[in-house]
């Protein structure tokens, strides 16, 4: 075993001495080597120097982008996103610059990391498709935080935005994240990012009611409240169809968007206590039960 050690030792001194680079260097003298040493550090010394400027220049320029964002009161998500990029990419240049100043050729290196890229960028297709939805969301501002929105099947306030996902709370306080690959390729419902907002409500009457009346009382009810406006429609009351027993009607009119919820509530609840005090009745579902005479059941019932 000692033997085998000793052996393996040998060839790998032979193969270091044998070695192109390490001929040169040892058939060099002491001037030569001196000189090599000295341009050595002379690289060194500026790739250092390069290196320092790079990344203060990096740091400078991504708080330039964030000063310059924030007085034009940009989203706060699309100012991290763009300081922190401009900074990564500042930085990925001067290091490739100071490899190359210290005689290190850089091609090889740029096409290891391409193909390293580009590998890493097929693992992470779904990762990245996020982040170009955040981007887009970013840039195009389809609903901004705390606006109320209705997309994927949820309706919820915007919360956050962030570069893969954005963050929804529902009415019922539940928090939900959707991968904003799916947000930035769906039909968007923005709820509130307009100032009115028309609400809508059906109701439906038996054959026989005033019809007259019960639209001066819906008309009534709707004009009274002040929080109803008059334009860019008054509010109004049409018969939508007639169907088996019944009348129903569209009851229509126009709000701020803040206080739809509350205006639809209060109008529903003065409609059923109009209506029911000028003697008018919604439909009732009624149920018909027929009674048969059975043979069986007759026998049961005397015994």
């Amino acid at each position: 075993m000692p033997d085998l050690l000793d052996s393996t030792k040998q060839e790998f001194k032979e193969t270091i001495q044998n070695s192109a680079p390490v001929k040169e260097i040892m058939s060099l003298n002491f001037d030569e080597i001196f000189k090599m040493l000295v341009k050595f550090g002379g690289n060194l010394l500026v790739a250092s120097i390069v290196l320092f400027v790079g990344f203060w220049l990096a740091k400078f320029a991504s708080k330039a982008i964030k000063r310059i964002m924030e007085r034009r009161e940009a989203d706060a998500g699309l100012i991290s996103f763009l300081s922190s990029g401009a900074s990564l990419a500042i930085k990925i240049l001067v290091i490739i610059t100071a490899v190359n100043q210290l005689g290190i050729q850089t091609t090889s290196f740029i096409a290891v990391l391409g193909a390293a890229g580009l590998a890493v960028g097929m693992a992470l297709q779904g990762t990245l498709s996020n982040l170009a939805g955040g981007v887009l969301i970013l840039s195009l501002k389809p609903f901004r935080v705390g606006e109320e929105i209705q997309v994927q099947g949820v309706t919820g306030v915007v919360r956050q935005i962030l570069i893969f996902n954005t963050i929804l709370t529902t009415g019922d306080n539940r928090e939900i994240i959707i991968p904003n690959s799916k947000i930035s390729n769906e039909n968007i419902i923005n709820l509130t990012r307009l100032k009115t907002r028309r609400i809508e409500t059906r109701v439906k009457l038996n054959f026989g009611e005033n019809v007259d009346k019960f639209t001066d009382i819906a008309l009534k009810i709707m004009n009274e409240d002040p929080r109803v406006h008059q334009t860019p429609e008054k509010p109004s009351v049409i018969v939508e169809s007639l169907t088996e027993g019944a009348l129903i009607f569209r009851l229509r009119a126009w709000c701020d968007t803040s206080v739809n919820s509350s205006v639809l509530a209060d109008l529903h609840k003065r409609l059923y206590e109009e209506i029911n005090r000028a003697g008018i009745y919604f439909p009732q579902t009624a149920i018909d039960v027929n009674l048969k005479n059975n043979p069986n059941l007759s026998e049961n019932a005397s015994n």
